[in-house]
């Protein structure tokens, strides 16, 4: 069986700050793209993450399924907690990422 793509977000000279939940949230795909496009780009989430029910989320790019970062372009994640976390598995294949966060950097199952 073939899976398909049920998520790409791009990224072009944006800026996202949120408060207490992620900016890039993912409950359910098969595969999510965040495709940087030669610009630079910034998350940030500037307090403390609040749960979405039973989830514990803890990172600007918040996912639930497969993860990938590229791109050609810059993203820049701020935050007090995490800046990527995937239930899944992380990849990134592309662009530039800055990352200036309280804990880690990434954080998905081995």
């Amino acid at each position: 069986m073939i899976g398909t793509i049920a998520s790409v977000s791009m990224l072009t000279a944006c800026g996202i700050t949120n408060q207490s939940a992620p900016c890039i949230y993912v409950k359910k795909a098969d595969k999510v793209f965040v495709t940087t496009m030669g610009s630079k780009n910034s998350l940030s989430v500037t307090g403390s993450f609040q749960a979405d029910g039973d989830t514990k989320v803890d990172a600007v790019i918040f996912a639930k399924e497969d993860l990938v970062l590229n791109g050609t372009g810059t993203l820049t994640i701020s935050s007090i907690d995490n800046a990527v976390a995937s239930k899944d598995g992380i990849k990134v294949t592309g662009g530039s990422l800055q990352v200036i966060c309280r804990n880690s950097e990434a954080t998905a199952p081995s």
